[in-house]
């Protein structure tokens, strides 16, 4: 596995608000995860750790009254 640019990841999250940052981390942890549940064959673990993520994603991102509106009316 590839090591993140630590310059690269500085200027990240030294131009972003410290909460998006660490949900940049957050996210970028959980893609790491998921890559080494895949190279180790674990389709199980691989699954249900990203649907664990895309919940809370969702959750987060979804929040307040964009909660129970269609996806495709959120792109429109």
């Amino acid at each position: 596995m590839v090591a993140p640019d630590p310059a690269l990841w500085s200027r990240l999250t030294h131009r972003f608000h410290e909460l998006f940052a660490e949900r940049f981390r957050l996210a970028v942890k959980a893609y790491k995860r998921l890559l080494a549940l895949i190279e180790a064959r674990d389709a199980d673990g691989a699954q249900c750790l990203w649907r664990s993520h895309m919940e809370s994603a969702a959750a987060y991102l979804l929040k307040d009254d964009l909660r129970d509106m269609p996806v495709v009316e959120l792109f429109a």
